[in-house]
This record gives C-alpha cells, sequence and structure tokens, in this order.
C-alpha cells in the first residue's frame, strides 16, 4: 500500500477514505448508506485520524453525518464473495439496539480488506434463505468519497480535523481494546454475530448461530490490495494498533470487565443489510 504523502500546498484534500474497523451494519437507504453500530459490552467506539490522540469516543446514542463529501452514482456495492448479506428490513425495536450510527452518501468506491476464511461448521442451526454466507468475511471496510472542495467534516464530531493531505483518512472503530486470553477470544464472536443478527427483523426468527471451534484461533489475511493514502499499518485492530493508552478510560474497564490476555481480540466483522 502507498503511503501517505503530505499535500505539498494543496488547500483541501481531494479524496476520503472511511476506513471501518469491526462489527457494524451497513444498510443501504435513499440518500445512501447507514452504519449502525450494534451495543457490545467489550467493544469501545471511536472515530479519528491515526495518531495517539486522534481518536474521538463516540457518544451512546450519537449520531454522525458525513459532511464534504460528493454523492456518487449508487454503482459501488459490497462484494458477496466477503461479506455476510442479510436481506429484508431492520428490526422494529432498532433504536433500542444501537450504540451509534452513521449517515453516508453514496460512496465512489467500496473495498472489503483483512479477510478471515470461515466455516460451515463454524455455524449452528438454520440458515434462512434471506441470509447469505461466503467463504471468507472482511474484517475492515474502506467507503471511499470524492469531496466537494471543502474540507471534509463531521456533523456530531467536531474534534476531528483531517490531515493537510489530498487523500485523507477517516478511521471508525468497533472493537475490543485490549487482548483476549486463549478461551475468552473464541466465545466474543457468537455474541457479537447475535447482536448484529437482532439488528433486522430476520434475525428475530432464525437460531443462527455462529461459534468458533475450542481448538480453533482466528487469523486475519491481508487481501494484497493497496489503496492510496492509507497505510498497511492503519489497518491494525484497535487492540494492537497502540492508539489509545493504557490509562484510557475504556482500556482500563475492559481490564477489570473482561478475561483479558496476551492475544490480540479476535477479528470483528460486520453484515451487509438493504441489499448492499
Amino acid at each position: 500500500m502507498a503511503d501517505v504523502q503530505p499535500n505539498d500546498g494543496a488547500k483541501c484534500p481531494k479524496t476520503l477514505n472511511t476506513v471501518w474497523h469491526g462489527a457494524f451494519a451497513f444498510v443501504r437507504r435513499e440518500y445512501g448508506i447507514e452504519v449502525l453500530t450494534p451495543r457490545e459490552s467489550v467493544h469501545a467506539n471511536y472515530a479519528g485520524t491515526w495518531e495517539i490522540g486522534g481518536l474521538h469516543k463516540l457518544a451512546d446514542g450519537g449520531r454522525y453525518k458525513l459532511l464534504g463529501a460528493v454523492a456518487a452514482p449508487p454503482a459501488a456495492r459490497f462484494d458477496p464473495k466477503y461479506n455476510i448479506f442479510v436481506d429484508g428490513p431492520l428490526a422494529g425495536d432498532v433504536d433500542r439496539l444501537v450504540h451509534s450510527s452513521w449517515m453516508l452518501p453514496p460512496p465512489k468506491e467500496i473495498f472489503t480488506l483483512q479477510r478471515i476464511t470461515i466455516q460451515e461448521s463454524n455455524f449452528t442451526g438454520t440458515k434462512p434463505a434471506g441470509i447469505h454466507i461466503p467463504h471468507e468475511f472482511g474484517a475492515v471496510q474502506v467507503l471511499t468519497f470524492e469531496l466537494d472542495g471543502s474540507v471534509p467534516s463531521v456533523e456530531g464530531l467536531p474534534g476531528w480535523i483531517p490531515e493537510g493531505r489530498e487523500i485523507v483518512n477517516l478511521h471508525v472503530f468497533a472493537e475490543e481494546v485490549t487482548g483476549f486470553t486463549t478461551s475468552s477470544v473464541l466465545q466474543h464472536p457468537k455474541s457479537e454475530f447475535q447482536s448484529l443478527l437482532r439488528l433486522t427483523r430476520l434475525g428475530e426468527r432464525t437460531d443462527l448461530n455462529f461459534d468458533y471451534t475450542p481448538t480453533e484461533i482466528p487469523l486475519v489475511q491481508s487481501c494484497g490490495e493497496g489503496l492510496d493514502g492509507l497505510r498497511r499499518k492503519e489497518l491494525v485492530s484497535l487492540a494492537a494498533n497502540g492508539l489509545l493508552g493504557k490509562d484510557d478510560p475504556d482500556v482500563e474497564a475492559a481490564r477489570d470487565s473482561v478475561d483479558s490476555g496476551a492475544l490480540v481480540g479476535h477479528p470483528c466483522a460486520g453484515i451487509i443489510g438493504g441489499g448492499g
């Protein structure tokens, strides 16, 4: 991946990569894409730039809107080879199940990175016709936008100040902030998968479940794609990237409430709703 380069005096950035790390539901809307973050007790929710002190805690119940991005023709799609698709409407009580949400215009391009191989044996219960499960899923989604000549901003997140470069990155995290032990790293994906499915009406009517086997440790594999302006290190999880200090309240709370250990957290993943 190409290293980010200075803007050499250009007044405004031209391209924005929004980089989504962790558990999100991406839902097609008339205006573009709504991104829903499910409530997960061991997840921390942050957004901002890739630097120490550059991330800002997202509010419980917060609604965020991306400004300054050009609405592209609605042609970009999530690749069904690397994403879990859930057809149909959202659950009737979805607002109660969501920590925070984002409003985005249609992106110019969508990339699914950091793919993890999954097997049919990882799923139990009945798979409804409206759920598509691939052989790999992506732990990081990148939605790329052209900018309208102004500096991009996020309504509800005034602390985010984009870098002074032609290509800027906005990182959004919904992940655990500390490592797990060997046993607990396998337990959390089950809870996370159920939290995502419950956001949909179809999820209310299925016993489908996801789990890793007792001897299985999920491994993240690079997809091999390079994106201009996005360094490979910017795909590293919140539990391993060091952007939050050890004294951060979320880090301290996680150590006290979960079975923390030396392992980096499992690769979180999301779902695609409303036609992708």
